[in-house]
């Protein structure tokens, strides 16, 4: 999405019309928080999301629409997003604060941002924030052993569906 072209979206199509939408940034933080950590087995509150009235999501592209909000689409650089998760909006908060106040002087904490930009800014942060280097180290694709370490030693925490935690559960029976 180019947000100097387009400006800045305050809604969503649900089923053919325009919804309003809560577009602060810790309201997205939160929603991408919940949605990667959703397990199908349960149902996924995003009434939050709406500003106002809350539609009915009845297929997948009434979902995809919020989607799209959520993660905006970008077509560079080519052939990149490999999938793997590099940033956790819960886990990396004090290094996203830490980076936004000390390469753009924001205070996350004392202000209003609409999700797109703080995505735009979170893009952009440079190789003198952790945050830049974190992310770095949790895509690291290569063989040096150091950044193997650095890689599994920033890896984020992997959620486990409710029959995968039974499943550890009864095979950690047997070694106790």
């Amino acid at each position: 999405m180019n947000l100097m072209e387009k400006g800045l979206p305050d809604t969503v199509i649900i089923g053919g019309k325009p919804f309003l939408i809560n577009t602060d940034f810790r309201v997205w933080m939160r929603f991408c928080n919940a949605f990667e950590r959703w397990s199908r087995e349960i149902n996924l509150d995003i009434s939050y999301i709406f500003a106002e009235n809350i539609p009915l999501i009845e297929n997948s592209a009434d979902m995809q629409a919020i989607l799209n909000f959520a993660y905006p689409p970008v077509s560079i650089p080519n052939g990149s997003g490999g999938g793997d998760r590099v940033i956790d909006y819960e886990v990396d908060a004090d290094y996203i604060y830490s980076a936004f106040l000390g390469q753009y002087g924001i205070d996350l904490t004392e202000t209003d941002m609409h999700w797109h930009k703080f995505r735009a800014l979170l893009n952009g942060l440079n190789s003198s924030t952790r945050m830049y280097e974190i992310m770095g180290y949790r895509c690291y694709e290569g063989k040096d052993k150091d950044y193997i370490k650095l890689r599994n030693a920033w890896e984020l925490p992997v959620e486990l569906s409710a029959a995968q935690s039974e499943q550890v559960e009864e095979f950690d029976k047997y070694f106790d």
